[in-house]
């Protein structure tokens, strides 16, 4: 529903997407379900004025599980594979967990530093 609503506005789908992330990590979902959803409405949040994901994801007590206040900075190999593979969405990063293209720990890694990234602009 999500990607194939238009009429859903972008700042509403990325907190959709938001939420789906916490509901996962509270679930006990794999990380990667949660960090493949953050990464997703940090990518879609661009195109906004005004980023809904801040940095108070951080921090979020629904977010905890996913400590991404400790991770350290992304591996360049794998900034290279998301850009190489285009991924948009959160199937798109799954399938590549999935493939072993990238791994959990890469990809709580880079969640976090795009989380970051936002702080930046921010300020």
């Amino acid at each position: 529903m999500l990607r194939s609503n238009s009429r859903l506005d972008a700042a509403t789908g990325v907190a959709v997407l938001y939420n789906l992330a916490c509901l996962g990590a509270l679930t006990g979902q794999p990380a990667e379900f949660s960090l493949s959803r953050l990464l997703e409405a940090l990518l879609r949040q661009t195109k906004l004025e005004k980023p809904v994901v801040t940095s108070d994801a951080v921090d979020d007590d629904d977010l905890k599980p996913l400590k991404l206040r400790d991770a350290s900075s992304p591996d360049p190999a794998t900034v290279r594979v998301l850009a190489e593979n285009r991924v948009a969405t959160a199937p798109d990063v799954e399938r590549l967990v999935r493939e072993g293209l990238i791994d959990s720990e890469q990809l709580r890694r880079i969640v976090a530093a795009m989380i970051r990234q936002v702080v930046g602009r921010l300020r």
